[in-house]
């Protein structure tokens, strides 16, 4: 049991899964963009992590204004008022969320991102997973996508100054939903009331290596970043 697609048991945060068009109602239109006074948002509690996640953070910060809470963040919100944080703060203030992971494993993906698709805040992805298998089109802004942060702030500015533009990331709303997992022993239980034939590992090392599972940094940023 892993957090590995390949896995028998594979204990994911979250799926986005396509709606009944049957039942499908007509889109209402909304300006997703309307009353949010400020770009991006990153809510971290890890800051030194495998991914050099903040690293590639502090450089984006050079180019465009980064609210961060924690590690030494000048805003805050507590964790005991998580419900306020997502709802009202990052719902309707930010346009932006860093969703960064701290490892750069295949399908590593954790729960911060499902958390921020349910909102209407467009998330900005760095980890080394294919989330364009796992999510709808235009759900996401992958860092990869960018010859470097510079890149990626001049976008977010463009996003930023076009609600035409910015609103397109939210459209998948209209055919797709995207909602948090319970936790694996719910997929455990499933995996033996199916009874299906156990899969066996012949090299649980080869399965489980990091070398064969996960990317160096150095590798994952090649030139967009120092690390």
């Amino acid at each position: 049991m892993t957090y590995t697609r390949v896995s028998d048991v594979s204990f994911v945060y979250g799926e986005c899964r396509r709606k009944d068009p049957n039942a499908a109602k007509k889109p209402i239109k909304y300006n997703y963009a309307q009353g949010k006074k400020h770009l991006v948002a990153w809510f971290v509690g890890n800051c030194n992590t495998q991914s050099k996640r903040e690293v590639y953070a502090r450089e984006l910060a050079k180019h465009i204004d980064i609210h961060k809470y924690g590690c030494g963040g000048k805003h805050s919100c507590p964790r005991t008022k998580e419900s306020y944080c997502d709802t009202v703060l990052l719902n309707q203030t930010y346009k932006f969320y860093l969703s960064f992971e701290n490892s750069l494993c295949t399908d590593y993906i954790t729960e911060k991102l499902y958390r921020i698709l349910n909102l209407n805040v467009v998330p900005i992805v760095l980890g080394y997973s294919n989330y364009s298998d796992l999510l709808p089109p235009y759900s996401f802004i992958d860092v990869r996508d960018f010859d470097s942060p510079k890149a990626l702030a001049v976008y977010l500015e463009m996003l930023s100054n076009s609600d035409t533009e910015y609103n397109k990331y939210f459209a998948w709303k209209e055919t797709h939903k995207c909602r948090r997992m319970p936790g694996p022993a719910c997929n455990l239980c499933r995996y033996v009331q199916r009874q299906r034939q156990r899969t066996q590992v012949a090299d649980v090392v080869d399965f489980w290596d990091y070398n064969t599972n996960c990317i160096d940094a150095k590798q994952f940023y090649h030139d967009m970043i120092a690390v």
